[in-house]
């Protein structure tokens, strides 16, 4: 069975205000903004003891995500399991997807 895991990695208000529902939250601008010790503190937490894929969610899909994938990967998170929605919040809320506060 596909088992995944969704981490909201953006900023935590943000997240506070709308997420997609069911998501884990774990803010990853710090990361994004270079403090890289601090995305490998923040994704050490996220997946102890965590094997399922992760679905990165983050605004678009392209600084945060990659911020958390870099942070995985250093990890040594096994990252065939790792995916980023494509397009991000902004994409799944312009589709029309459910989103909770």
């Amino acid at each position: 069975m596909f088992s995944s895991t969704f981490f909201d990695v953006r900023k935590a208000v943000d997240v506070q205000m709308a997420t997609i529902p069911g998501t884990l939250a774990y803010d990853m601008d710090a990361a994004k903004e270079g403090d890289f010790n601090a995305g490998l503190a923040t994704m050490m937490e996220a997946t102890k003891d965590l094997d399922k894929n992760i679905v990165v969610i983050c605004y678009s899909g392209k600084r945060y995500a990659q911020a958390t994938t870099n942070a995985l990967s250093a990890l040594g998170y096994d990252m065939s399991k790792v995916f980023t929605l494509e397009g991000g919040m902004k994409a799944w809320t312009e589709g029309g997807n459910a989103v909770e506060a």
